[in-house]
């Protein structure tokens, strides 16, 4: 058996509402922003398990890197 490296993310999302009186009284906007991966660890793909090649033992790939996400919700 291969065991690969391990893989850790934080992921974070941020919500603030506010109220929109003239839209009505339930009228309420939500900016939202979400962080995926926030502290941009590399997470590094599985490692090649064929004992034939050069490579053998190594990840040659890592997954995504930080990304961020901006949101804006009307609601009313």
């Amino acid at each position: 058996m291969y065991f690969g490296p391990g893989y850790a993310i934080t992921n974070l999302n941020v919500v603030k509402r506010f109220p929109i009186p003239p839209l009505g009284e339930k009228a309420q906007m939500d900016i939202r922003t979400e962080f995926f991966n926030l502290f941009n660890r590399v997470n590094l793909g599985q490692p090649d398990g064929e004992l034939s090649d050069s490579q053998f033992g190594r990840s040659t790939t890592a997954l995504g890197a930080r990304n961020v996400q901006f949101g804006l919700r009307l609601a009313f």
